[in-house]
């Protein structure tokens, strides 16, 4: 985390949408520490917003082009 920004512990964790991966607004957790870093970036601590040991459904998002490969074996699938 850049020195410039104000985070505190108890700050919510979300996701800000901007890398047109991961949409806005999807909570990641809570701060519950923040340490001193190097010159021009301090270091925290994020308390997951879920216990992942209770997760029954996980849904994976990447953003890598689908292989050459599947492509020609389903030309109608959608990347």
């Amino acid at each position: 985390m850049p020195v410039q920004a104000a985070v505190q512990v108890g700050d919510r964790v979300i996701t800000a949408g901007t890398d047109g991966v991961y949409p806005r607004g999807i909570a990641i957790g809570t701060v519950s520490k923040v340490l001193a870093g190097g010159e021009l970036f301090r270091a925290i601590t994020v308390t997951p917003a879920v216990d992942f040991a209770h997760l029954d459904r996980v849904y994976l998002l990447e953003n890598e082009p689908v292989p050459k490969e599947l492509m020609e074996a389903s030309p109608r699938a959608r990347p």
